[in-house]
């Protein structure tokens, strides 16, 4: 009853709005990676938590060296076990830009040396697309690379998103993978900018399968500063 009530909530809030524009270009709350770089000297934290597992995950860290590049990392960590999880850094590179569109590529591969994770490498071509006024849609397809199985793993993200207030906006995405089998996840997004440079958020998802460790919560915050 509840997987029901949480998938009717997201469907039914994903017919009223979905995101927001803003000069902090956040990727929380949601899964879907912006094509955006950061400016030159810009500093940005998007930090999150999953409150049902006591996990901080997505925790990221962009640097901005101009319009057409920035670099990352992403810093996972868990209360239960104590320890972090692999870092992972990359870069997101802008390759085109128009009235139709924006496009990137974005780069991960994981600091495997710094724990017992495998290392995995991950690429992505991000595009985002303005549908109507205020309504607008990112798209997420990429693969990534398990060291240890040697085979790659197929995924994508679309996230539609619209800014019914300058101020207060929401995200609404379906996201898969395509491995031995496909798994298919929806999530919805609210977000809530503070300053031009401080934005809380909060997102909830659940699967298609009928399977209680699919149900999360995630509570974030991003802020931004310039060197």
């Amino acid at each position: 009853m509840r997987r029901k009530f949480l998938l009717a909530f997201i469907c039914v809030n994903s017919l009223i709005c979905f995101g927001f524009d803003s000069d902090l270009i956040s990727e929380r709350p949601g899964q879907a990676y912006t094509p955006y770089c950061l400016k030159n000297g810009e500093v940005q934290f998007q930090l999150g938590a999953n409150i049902q597992e006591s996990v901080f995950n997505n925790n990221v860290i962009r640097f901005g060296l101009g319009k057409f590049f920035e670099i990352n990392t992403v810093i996972d960590y868990t209360f239960e076990n104590n320890l972090f999880v692999a870092p992972n850094v990359g870069f997101k590179l802008l390759l085109k830009e128009s009235e139709r569109g924006i496009y990137s590529l974005r780069y991960g591969t994981s600091l495997h040396q710094f724990t017992d994770n495998d290392l995995t490498n991950t690429l992505f071509l991000i595009s985002n697309y303005t549908i109507f006024n205020k309504v607008g849609l990112t798209l997420n397809g990429g693969v990534k690379y398990l060291a240890r199985e040697e085979k790659l793993s197929k995924s994508y993200v679309l996230s539609l998103s619209f800014n019914p207030t300058t101020k207060i906006g929401v995200v609404f995405e379906n996201y898969g993978e395509f491995n031995d089998s496909f798994k298919s996840y929806f999530d919805l997004g609210i977000g809530y900018l503070v300053s031009p440079v401080l934005q809380f958020d909060i997102y909830l998802g659940t699967g298609l399968e009928n399977k209680p460790e699919d149900l999360f919560i995630n509570l974030g915050v991003t802020y931004r500063f310039n060197l």
